[in-house]
């Protein structure tokens, strides 16, 4: 049986969400009128009638304070699947993980699972390559590098035990990020680690924006099973062992 799902945002990625779930679901986004494809429909989470199983928020990062809010104050475990945030609104989402469930990640695609967990492997291998993430999307994307970008280079940092990372010039001290913003790319990550005598180049490419639904959906799943605590994409992993239960 679907757990009864609200979608915080009916943008894009929400409408995607819906239509995956292909049930009623609650959606709340300002800027909608009417019930859109026979979903319950309001304008503010606190509007809402009866408390939702699960929250799935793909709204944006300025839209966190109030779905974060709700999730504590009615004990909803909530699926953070925005980017953007600050470090301010990233210390607030581990603060309510003390009381909820709460699933956080940039990207919900599994096959970045898999890339992340080959790149931290690569970097054990090679741990004095330099290191670089490169990523590609859509024009128009507000943030940049990506929230993905990020979480990559940040694992690798802690992988390698480096200082951190730049947009500047690569050293040995950092992971380098860089970006492009063209077309309708949904996405394009790719990680290169670079001896000086040979170069290994990792990379993931979604074709589809509906592999972001449906692992939100996986990870609505895995977090409604789950104690109070923060999960990262690592979590995904679990939710696709579990998605025939």
């Amino acid at each position: 049986m679907v757990p009864m799902i609200a979608i915080n945002g009916y943008g894009r990625m929400g409408k995607l969400v819906a239509e995956e779930i292909g049930e009623r679901v609650v959606v709340i986004d300002p800027n909608v009128a009417g019930r859109p494809n026979g979903n319950v429909y309001v304008r503010n989470v606190q509007l809402l009638t009866k408390t939702p199983e699960v929250i799935i928020d793909f709204s944006c990062s300025a839209a966190l304070e109030g779905v974060l809010a709700y999730a504590v104050a009615h004990r909803v475990p909530l699926v953070v699947a925005t980017t953007g945030h600050t470090p301010e609104q990233r210390a607030r989402i581990a603060a309510a993980a003390e009381y909820i469930p709460v699933f956080f990640s940039a990207n919900t695609a599994y096959g970045m699972v898999v890339l992340l967990s080959a790149c931290v492997r690569v970097a054990k291998a090679l741990p004095k390559a330099r290191v670089s993430v490169h990523e590609i999307h859509r024009a128009g994307k507000a943030d940049a590098p990506s929230g993905t970008a990020v979480m990559l280079a940040e694992a690798l940092c802690r992988a390698l035990g480096r200082a951190g990372w730049s947009m500047d010039e690569m050293g040995d001290d950092y992971v380098r990020v860089t970006y492009e913003r063209t077309g309708d790319v949904v996405g394009v990550h790719e990680v290169a680690f670079d001896t000086g005598c040979e170069r290994i180049v990792l990379k993931h490419e979604a074709k589809d924006r509906r592999v972001f639904a449906k692992g939100a959906l996986l990870a609505a799943r895995f977090v409604l099973r789950q104690s109070n605590g923060l999960y990262g994409i690592e979590a995904l992993g679990e939710a696709y062992a579990i998605r025939q239960d």
